[in-house]
């Protein structure tokens, strides 16, 4: 078996020998504000699901914080990815937005995971 994964990973190196290229830093900042939206969108996802069980008790108005600061992590990725693709906003220098709105989300779980500290108690 090891044999033939050898020999299959050998036949495809030399079936594509051609010369790598390299990611530049605009794919880079792509696939990372991709990675990053994507991550944000599944934490909204996941708090929403978890606050639609704890709504009626103490621990439900925490978990608006951590959805909401999903939320300001997704704009600031969206924010990211117009600017690197020239999409509307790309003429406008926002890194001020970018730090307040990542400032804001850090605010934000903050104060989530103060007030679901509080509710254990």
């Amino acid at each position: 078996m090891k044999k033939q994964v050898t020999l299959t990973i050998l036949i495809l190196m030399l079936w594509n020998c051609s010369s790598a290229n390299a990611m530049t830093s605009r794919g880079y900042g792509l696939a990372s504000g991709a990675i990053y939206l994507g991550l944000s969108l599944a934490g909204i996802a996941l708090a929403f699901t978890i606050y639609s069980v704890l709504k009626g008790g103490s621990l439900g108005s925490s978990w608006l914080f951590f959805i909401l600061g999903f939320a300001a992590a997704a704009l600031g990725s969206l924010i990211e990815l117009f600017d690197l693709l020239h999409i509307l906003i790309y003429q406008y220098d926002l890194r001020l937005v970018q730090l307040a709105i990542r400032t804001a989300s850090m605010l934000l779980f903050l104060t989530g995971l103060i007030l679901y500290r509080r509710g254990l108690e």
